[in-house]
């Protein structure tokens, strides 16, 4: 009878970890997105900046 108590109570606990660990590879998934979206607002405001400066690329043909 207790043997079947501890084996729900491991059961319960094993859900409530399996359950955390997600929690955290989505929140690290969602981190990791964040940081794409940051590292290209950055990039495409550098290559604008770059554009505005130098304007657009001249043709090498002659």
């Amino acid at each position: 009878m207790i043997s079947k108590f501890f084996g729900a109570l491991m059961i319960v606990a094993a859900a409530v970890v399996g359950f955390s660990v997600l929690m955290m590879l989505v929140g690290t998934v969602i981190g990791l997105l964040w940081f794409v979206a940051k590292a290209a607002v950055v990039v495409g405001l550098a290559y604008l900046g770059y554009r505005l400066m130098f304007g657009r690329p001249e043709s090498m043909s002659y």
